[in-house]
């Protein structure tokens, strides 16, 4: 929802970091990171963990926006 309320005001470059973090900055670390360290229960956390933390980078992303429009 983030990724689309930053698409619509118009922050194009924002979006597009949340959707590539998500995945390749993310995602693919925290697979290798939790499966050798937790075997299969790691990959099976990792897409969460992946979420979590795009979620979180999303949040600071649109709230820098955010207050980038109040000035």
């Amino acid at each position: 929802m983030l990724t689309n309320a930053l698409q619509a005001r118009g922050a194009a470059t924002e979006s597009l970091i949340v959707n590539i973090s998500r995945q390749g900055l993310i995602y693919i670390p925290s697979m290798f990171i939790l499966g050798a360290i937790f075997h299969e229960t790691g990959l099976i956390w990792s897409q969460p963990v992946a979420d979590v933390l795009s979620l979180l980078l999303a949040i600071r992303l649109y709230f820098r926006m955010s207050g980038k429009g109040n000035d």
